[in-house]
């Protein structure tokens, strides 16, 4: 992110033309806000093609309330955000306190339980819950109520999920068919997440802090170990902030024999601006995008 004066700009920035010469009313808006960043993308209903995204970094990252200060005011001054009205939000929503819930054991009622038996509770967030059918299970979650909020001048329609479940959501789907197991591990600046299908059946997903790429390594090949998953054998996808080049590429790749990057969601059109895009930096905000209902 950059600050032009008073004025914050975002480090990318991909509109398609038709958004300013051909305006309508049919745009819906994908967000994933977090302590390191916001990213957001604009899906065209009536071509059924995303025509923007704009990615924001945040350094040093922000607390939960200074996210959603920040949040609001790059909603008054983001070009887009600031002159666009949009049909419905969806709101990937942050934080490390979620736990799945099978179906069988789930109760509206007891979600505050379920949550009490892994994370302190937090009496200024409100709780919510996401039904995964692919993985018959729900994932109850805790958020920021402004961050939430935030959102609400941009259209009347405005749902949040937990980020995790459009990762779940959008591995089972793009995996169903395949008998082997599939490893995704999105990295964030000094976290990441882990997300394990085979097939239909979700077996994993954490959340890890790191300070090191070896702490990247242990976690990853002790849930291999743990899923009687051979590192020579499996397939690691990696998103987010990682490269090639980087270090934690660089030690994983010594232990796991196929690592890949991750792709845009199948069948997801876009306008052409996306072709300079490294497709597994923004995996989540077009994998947030199957989560419409």
């Amino acid at each position: 992110m950059q600050a032009t004066g008073s004025k914050i700009s975002p480090d990318v920035n991909i509109a398609d033309e038709s958004l300013i010469h051909n305006p309508h009313n049919d745009y819906e808006l994908s967000v994933m806000p977090g302590a390191d960043g916001l990213v957001f993308c604009v899906h065209d209903n009536t071509r059924n093609k995303f025509v923007a995204l704009h990615n924001y970094s945040f350094y040093p990252s922000l607390s939960a309330g200074a996210l959603a200060d920040q949040c609001a005011q790059i909603i008054k001054e983001d070009e887009l955000l600031s002159r666009t009205k949009f049909k419905s939000v969806l709101v990937g929503m942050p934080g490390k306190i979620s736990t799945l819930i099978p179906s069988v054991l789930f109760d509206i009622h007891t979600v505050n339980l379920f949550l009490g038996f892994n994370h302190e509770a937090d009496e200024a967030q409100l709780q919510s819950h996401d039904k995964i059918a692919m993985a018959d299970a729900y994932n109850a979650y805790a958020y920021d109520a402004a961050l939430a909020d935030c959102w609400k001048p941009l259209s009347s329609k405005v749902r949040v999920v937990h980020y995790t479940t459009a990762l779940i959501q959008s591995m089972l789907l793009q995996h169903r068919a395949e008998a082997h197991s599939k490893i995704l591990l999105h990295v964030r600046r000094d976290s990441f997440d882990l997300v394990v299908t085979e097939g239909r059946t979700l077996q994993l997903c954490n959340v890890f802090d790191y300070k090191a790429p070896e702490d990247v390594l242990y976690h990853v090949l002790n849930a291999m170990e743990q899923l009687n998953l051979n590192p020579a054998n499996e397939t690691l996808i990696m998103a987010g902030q990682v490269e090639k080049k980087s270090a934690v590429y660089e030690i994983l790749h010594k232990y796991v024999s196929n690592i890949t990057f991750a792709q845009r969601i199948p069948n997801t059109e876009c306008s052409y601006g996306f072709a300079a895009l490294q497709q597994h930096k923004y995996y989540p905000i077009f994998a947030l995008r199957q989560c419409v209902s």
